[in-house]
């Protein structure tokens, strides 16, 4: 019941994280240094970043859970798609905000742990982003 009361209470702060400062750096134009993302592009890609998050945060307990019943680890964490990526990369640039962020949602930091797929290692593409909690 306390597990579930928890889980709750974190998917709540994902869907009220100030992410303003994201929201704004994607706007920005990018002679400002910002991205210069139309408005509704935007809000659809934080949105889709707090699933990401809800995402990363179901993993974490299923991770937690695996542990303290001595289950083998459920592998590595989600994967954001490309767009999702960029607000993940945005937020972690804010890194006071981005850590205090982690702390409220998960406890802990959210590590982005990029690998590249063996395949496309002559490409140079960043093929798979995993969170790891």
């Amino acid at each position: 019941m306390a597990e579930t009361a928890r889980m709750t209470g974190a998917l709540d702060r994902i869907g009220t994280l100030d992410l303003a400062v994201v929201r704004k750096k994607l706007v920005m134009p990018v002679e400002d240094g910002g991205y210069s993302w139309p408005a509704e592009a935007t809000e659809q890609a934080i949105e889709g970043y707090r699933d990401f998050l809800k995402q990363a945060l179901a993993h974490r307990r299923l991770r937690a859970e695996h542990e303290a019943r001595g289950l083998a680890d459920p592998g590595p964490g989600p994967a954001p798609d490309r767009v999702v990526d960029i607000v993940w990369h945005t937020h972690i640039l804010f890194t006071e905000k981005y850590h205090a962020d982690c702390e409220a949602v998960f406890g802990g930091y959210l590590h982005h742990r990029p690998t590249l797929a063996d395949e496309d290692l002559s490409s140079g593409k960043d093929t798979v982003h995993a969170a790891q909690a």
